[in-house]
């Protein structure tokens, strides 16, 4: 490959160009080197017409021709509007997995919790089971019924167990709680918020000012 430089600064490429099998006459050699060199100035002069058109193209460009809808052209507005519908769904995903993995915790605590409840339960029911024997035979062998007073505190504690590990406990306490959002909200204590705080810098500065 032979690379020719016009005098303008084009850059023409004659492939093929093996100089030493092209058997031209001496007066017919400097005519060729012209006729390449005109032709590197011409397809240079169409390069720079095509470069000085596309780079004051989109100066005058319109949403309304093809050629902009071509390269992706849109609007300020559009574009600002494309914009916060990514933005909020992005809030909207990020919003969902932090809810998901609430659940996702929330849950792994009352299986936790729950577990824990039946592995007590497995050591406390043959324990109270046998201290109500015990009150019994006492209170039968000493003719006293005072003896059998544990047997009634134990049985409820072992029914409740029994209840929240392998019933609907859980479900009747959820229910109870969403009642009591839903109907005393009052009895809940809000956290404070920006109002609070400016109320409260108002107060104290209103203070301040009558003391002086």
């Amino acid at each position: 490959m032979s690379v020719l430089r016009t005098p303008r600064g084009g850059m023409s490429y004659c492939v093929n160009a093996l100089w030493e099998k092209v058997y031209t006459p001496v007066p017919y050699g400097p005519v060729y080197m012209n006729s390449v060199i005109n032709m590197g100035q011409k397809t240079d002069s169409k390069n720079k017409t095509a470069c000085e058109s596309a780079r004051k193209w989109p100066v005058s460009c319109n949403a309304s021709s093809p050629g902009c809808r071509r390269i992706g052209y849109m609007k300020p507005s559009s574009i600002g509007d494309d914009l916060e519908e990514v933005v909020l769904r992005l809030e909207n995903r990020k919003m969902e997995r932090e809810i998901a993995l609430a659940e996702v915790v929330e849950e792994r605590k009352k299986a936790y919790r729950l577990a824990e409840s039946r592995e007590m339960l497995y050591w406390s029911a043959p324990g109270g089971l046998l201290t109500m024997l015990a009150s019994a035979y006492s209170s039968f062998h000493h003719r006293n019924v005072i003896h059998t007073l544990p047997i009634l505190p134990i049985m409820t504690y072992l029914c409740y167990q029994v209840h929240l590990c392998y019933g609907n406990k859980m479900e009747i306490i959820k229910k109870n709680a969403e009642k009591l959002i839903a109907e005393r909200t009052s009895l809940l204590e809000n956290p404070i918020t920006l109002e609070n705080v400016h109320r409260r810098r108002e107060e104290l500065a209103k203070g301040r000012d009558r003391e002086w």
